[in-house]
């Protein structure tokens, strides 16, 4: 693909909600400050912060970096303020755990700026923290895309796309709300690309809101998300239920495969330990 000249290239915004995050703020910033592009703004979105040390980071920052303040709102409406200061053509939410590869920016204004269909541009996606190695997303399908997330968070879109959009649905304050906006972008027509990269580099945490969910508040969720795009489920709804029974089937299969080790692991604590070691040591000795 031919690179875009250096002078034609459109500014893009990095945008970072930020909520008693002090103690990764920095890490996340410098991964954005290290992106090797021309033409970036980044705009940190304080969302009501409240402890001395992220109050102090914030205080600190440079003129490289736009501080937005706002009563806390929760993440949705972060990103909203954050990307309403916004001038970049382009966007990329970058929570303030997680941290973005120097060449994403690069790689996906010359997706952007070659097809104007595209709406989203993701790329595979490095987990660090407390879990290490690829995140493993299915291929992008609309029934597989209305039935669960195969889009990480950290992914490109227009800024003209949010607008018209009316950004993130700021009710879903206790997640999916990056699930929630792919389908309404993909709802208009755009199309989506995958970088075959590792360019989104995620943050696992044992006490994040993605391993704490419960299936009620799951529920509640979801709904909210048909209601708002129940056209979109309706025109597609035999794509989301062929999907729909074949996740059932994949599910039995490895059920009936794997049941009786789960339950045994479930049954001793210390199974479960010795298979977790069994994992690290096969991941080491991958990378030599």
């Amino acid at each position: 693909m031919a690179t875009t000249p250096e002078r034609t290239l459109p500014l893009v915004s990095i945008i970072v909600p930020c909520f008693n995050a002090g103690d990764t703020l920095p890490e996340t910033l410098e991964s954005a400050r290290a992106v090797d592009y021309p033409s970036v703004e980044i705009i940190v979105c304080d969302d009501g912060s409240t402890d001395p040390l992220t109050l102090q980071v914030l205080s600190e920052l440079g003129d490289d970096v736009r501080v937005v303040r706002q009563e806390n709102a929760g993440l949705p409406a972060a990103r909203n303020a954050a990307i309403a200061a916004a001038r970049g053509a382009y966007v990329f939410p970058l929570d303030a755990d997680d941290k973005i590869h120097p060449d994403y920016a690069r790689a996906a204004v010359e997706v952007f700026e070659a097809d104007p269909q595209v709406g989203i541009v993701h790329a595979r996606v490095l987990r660090f923290g407390d879990a290490e190695g690829e995140v493993g997303y299915d291929d992008f399908s609309i029934g597989k895309l209305l039935n669960h997330n195969m889009i990480h968070q950290l992914s490109w879109f227009r800024r003209a796309d949010w607008e018209t959009l009316g950004g993130y649905d700021e009710k879903l304050r206790d997640g999916r709300e990056d699930h929630e906006f792919w389908i309404r972008i993909v709802s208009t027509g755009r199309t989506v690309v995958k970088l075959d990269e590792l360019y989104s580099i995620y943050r696992i945490r044992a006490t994040s809101m993605n391993h704490t969910m419960t299936h009620d508040k799951l529920a509640r969720i979801y709904a909210e998300i048909f209601r708002n795009n129940s056209e979109f489920y309706l025109e597609h709804l035999e794509e989301y239920f062929t999907e729909r029974y074949v996740e059932r089937a994949r599910l039995a299969h490895w059920s009936l495969r794997y049941g009786k080790v789960e339950a045994l692991i479930e049954g001793h604590p210390r199974a479960y330990g010795a298979v977790r070691r069994v994992a690290a040591t096969a991941r080491r000795l991958r990378r030599h």
